[in-house]
Formats: C-alpha cells, sequence, structure tokens
C-alpha cells in the first residue's frame, strides 16, 4: 500500500480514532511502524452490548502491547438523530486529546460519500468528497487510506497479523450509507464491473483540482 506519510506535520502528535475494524486497525499499524507520535482514541458507543465492550477490549490490548498511548471514551445515546449524535460525539472526544487526527477513510469510504452527495446536489465540491487533509472546524482531519482499497486492507492485516473485530451492523441497510455499500455499489458493477468505482475515483481527483483552482483563482 502507498502511504502518503508527507501529509502529517512534523513533530506533531496525531490522535489515531480506532474502532477495532479492519479499516482502523490496519492504519494504526501503519503508523506505528512509522515510528509516528501516535495516540489512540478508542469510542465505545455502548450500543452493541458485548460486542462493543469487545471492540474497546481489542484495541487497547494491541495499544498496551506496543506501549501505545490509549483512551477509551465511552458515549451514552440519549435520543435523536443517532448519526449526528455519534459523529459530534466523536470528533469533540478527538479535540480532547488534541487537534490533529488521523481517521480510517478508505476508497470505498470516498465513492460512497461522493454517490450520496450527487443524489443530495451540492456541485463540484460536492464531487471532490473527501480530502487527504481537511479541516473541520478545530480540529485537522488526516485521511492517508483514501486510495486504498477495503480488500488491500483485509490482505495488509492478513499478511501482517493485525487483529481486528467486524461490525454486523455494517451488513444493515437502515441507513443511505450501508444501502449504497451493500446494494448499490455492487449493482453499479454489475452492470459496469469493476472499474465502475476506480473510474469514479478519477472523477472526484479531477474534481478536487478543478476545485482547488477555483479556490486559487
Amino acid at each position: 500500500m502507498q502511504i502518503p506519510f508527507s501529509i502529517f506535520p512534523k513533530n506533531t502528535d496525531i490522535v489515531v480514532g480506532v474502532s477495532g475494524g479492519v479499516d482502523s486497525m490496519v492504519l494504526l499499524k501503519v503508523l506505528y511502524d512509522a515510528n509516528l507520535p501516535i495516540k489512540v482514541v478508542h469510542i465505545n458507543y455502548q450500543l452493541r452490548n458485548e460486542a462493543s465492550n469487545l471492540d474497546e477490549a481489542l484495541v487497547e490490548g494491541f495499544c498496551r502491547a506496543r506501549k501505545i498511548s490509549f483512551c477509551a471514551e465511552k458515549a451514552t445515546f440519549e435520543g435523536g438523530n443517532l448519526q449526528n449524535w455519534a459523529r459530534d460525539f466523536r470528533y469533540n472526544a478527538f479535540l480532547k486529546h488534541g487537534n490533529h487526527v488521523a481517521v480510517a477513510h478508505h476508497a470505498e469510504d470516498q465513492a460512497e460519500t461522493v454517490l450520496m452527495n450527487l443524489f443530495r446536489g451540492g456541485g463540484l465540491k460536492a464531487l471532490s468528497g473527501m480530502l487527504p487533509v481537511a479541516q473541520r472546524q478545530d480540529l485537522i482531519l488526516y485521511r492517508p487510506l483514501l486510495n486504498c482499497k477495503k480488500a488491500d486492507l483485509y490482505q495488509y492485516a492478513k499478511e501482517h497479523d493485525i487483529p481486528f473485530r467486524e461490525d454486523a451492523s455494517n451488513a444493515e441497510n437502515y441507513y443511505k450509507r450501508n444501502a449504497i455499500r451493500n446494494e448499490i455499489m455492487p449493482l453499479i458493477e454489475t452492470h459496469f464491473d469493476k472499474k465502475a468505482m476506480p473510474k469514479l475515483l478519477e472523477t472526484v481527483a479531477l474534481a478536487q483540482q478543478q476545485q482547488q483552482l477555483l479556490t486559487d483563482l
């Protein structure tokens, strides 16, 4: 995998958001092997009973064995929009530990985001998707895995014996992103073959370049 380590500032602590899934565990291992100054924050939303605690235990055990700074932030959902609440809690929790944060969004996440933006509307900026480095209020987010396919992350985890846990809720299609991932993208690839996602990501890259040009102008 080609990881753009140059996006990270030098001599700056990086908070790594690690859920325990394959993508964030690979991210953690890659940054640890690169000797970046990292500290891990795990968000336990306490929504999946014992499974949530097992996620936390996995991440904590991995960090303790390597003497990586670890903190678990526990959340309690009290109603409202679950996804918005989880997102706001997550970023507020990260900010307590630092404002430079690495997250594990990958190529499929990028494709899903752009399709969601396309259906919502929003023009060129919406089609630009997620950037490798982006500002979110007081946070600076780093996404070094954006060009990595999920299959490559699974392969990397296997080759490097990286433990991870699967979130069973990812298979449910109640939320739009899951429906795009589990139903719409496979249908697109059925009719446009496996080149559909790479071509979509090429369009994203062009949109990002054009958006940057407009911003500069």
